[in-house]
């Protein structure tokens, strides 16, 4: 479950993943207060490790942080850079390795704590359009005209210094394409999608330590 928050109200999508990183959409939904945004969650199911929250930087990133606090939510942000190194361990030493996303840093809210996840944005959305067009994330026909319609709300192209960079259209809204792309962050935890996918392992050594593996 990814969510989009807005000064009043939040969208979010729910999206089942399989192992050979294939999804589907399960909901999406625009609702006024966060006991509807809990109440989705829990009647639908979704587990508390598995709601990735934008936090942003606007005004309500303390709200996020303490909501996710509360109910055990993974805050995230998306970031400028197009990559973080890691210090991975392996059998010849360490070394470092880099991923579209950063390690997990802790935030205290009071005497409980979140964990806020910085993500590429360039990195994320250029994922989302590339399993886009081999069809792999997929959604229902019914899923309305306003999903389909924000999903076609930001296009790629490049700054006055060439950097690529993703951009919106117009005034179209992009919230559900926001939410669609926080919620590539728990796949690539699980090695899902991105660098590395469908390497032979189990449950336990799919992802990386910051978030338990998901259940298809």
């Amino acid at each position: 479950m990814a969510v989009d928050v807005q000064r009043k109200g939040y969208y979010f999508v729910i999206r089942s993943w399989s192992s050979d990183g294939k999804s589907r959409l399960i909901r999406w939904m625009y609702v006024d207060t966060w006991e509807e945004l809990r109440r989705e969650q829990q009647r639908l199911e979704v587990a508390d490790q598995f709601v990735f929250v934008d936090s942003g930087d606007g005004p309500n990133v303390d709200e996020v942080y303490e909501k996710c606090a509360t109910y055990g939510w993974q805050a995230t942000k998306g970031s400028g850079e197009t990559d973080f190194p890691w210090r991975v361990q392996t059998p010849v030493g360490v070394k470092i390795a880099y991923r579209p996303y950063k390690p997990a840093k802790v935030v205290q809210v009071g005497k409980r704590s979140c964990r806020l996840h910085l993500f590429s944005n360039l990195a994320l959305k250029d994922a989302l359009a590339r399993i886009r067009r081999k069809g792999d994330h997929t959604y229902p026909e019914d899923c309305g005209d306003e999903y389909k319609r924000q999903m076609t709300s930001e296009h790629r192209t490049r700054s006055e210094t060439g950097r690529p960079i993703w951009v919106q259209v117009g005034e179209r809204a992009n919230h559900l394409w926001d939410c669609e792309v926080i919620g590539l962050l728990p796949a690539m935890m699980a090695r899902l999608i991105g660098r590395g996918k469908n390497k032979p392992t189990d449950e336990k050594t799919a992802v990386d330590k910051e978030t338990p593996a998901p259940k298809d």
